[in-house]
C-alpha cells in the first residue's frame, strides 16, 4: 500500500513507521474486509523502502496481522535510517521472517547485517541464491536486491508461507551450479 496522497511523491520514513500509517492502513484493510468478508487472515508484506512500515506496523497493532514477512530488508542505520537503531523485531507477538538475496548489492539492504539481525531478534531468514539478468542500480528490481530471476521461487515460497504460517525452506537456489562456479 502506497502512502497516502498528501504525503507528496516521497512516503517519508517518519510517517511510514509511525501510528499514523498503521491507522490509515487499517482503514484500508476494514473495507476491503467490509467488501470480501471471506478473508480471515492479513499478512504484511514489505520490500525495501517498505520494509520501515513492516517493521512497526505489526508493533503498532499487535492483533491485527496473521504475520509478516520482509523482504530485502533495511539494514542501513547508522546515517539513513535512525528509526531502526536498537529497533527489536521481536518485540511484538505477530510472526515474522526474512527474505534475503546472498548478493544484494544495494548497501541499504546488507545480507551480512540481516543475518545479524535475524539472529540477534531470532526471526527466521530464507537466503536467496542466484537469479540471473541483472542490471541497474543496485537498489533497485532488476538486481539481486529484488530477486532478478528468482521472482517465481520467491514467490512461491511466500504463497507456501501464508498457506502454511511457516516456511517450507530456508534456502532457494536456482542455477545452483552457475552459482558455485562464480564463487
Amino acid at each position: 500500500i502506497d502512502c497516502h496522497s498528501e504525503s507528496g511523491p516521497v512516503c517519508e520514513l517518519d510517517y511510514q513507521s509511525s501510528t499514523q500509517r498503521q491507522e490509515d492502513v487499517h482503514k484500508l484493510i476494514t473495507k476491503v474486509l467490509e467488501l470480501s468478508p471471506s478473508i480471515n487472515k492479513i499478512w504484511l508484506i514489505g520490500t525495501s523502502m517498505g520494509t520501515m512500515s513492516s517493521a512497526f506496523m505489526p508493533q503498532h497493532d499487535k492483533t491485527l496481522y496473521a504475520g509478516v514477512i520482509h523482504t530485502a530488508t533495511l539494514t542501513e542505520t547508522k546515517k539513513w535510517y535512525p528509526q531502526l537503531r536498537q529497533f527489536n523485531y521481536s518485540a511484538t507477538p505477530t510472526p515474522q521472517l526474512f527474505i534475503h538475496h546472498a548478493e544484494d548489492p544495494c548497501l541499504l539492504t546488507q545480507y551480512r547485517k540481516i543475518k545479524k539481525i535475524a539472529s540477534r531478534d531470532k526471526i527466521p531468514l530464507i537466503t536467496v541464491f542466484g537469479g540471473g539478468g541483472f542490471k541497474g542500480e543496485a537498489c533497485n528490481a532488476f538486481t539481486q536486491h529484488g530477486f532478478r530471476g528468482m521472482e517465481v521461487p520467491v514467490m512461491r515460497e511466500i504463497q507456501k508461507i501464508i498457506g502454511t504460517g511457516k516456511p517450507s525452506k530456508f534456502e532457494i537456489f536456482l542455477a545452483r551450479l552457475q552459482y558455485l562456479k562464480r564463487i
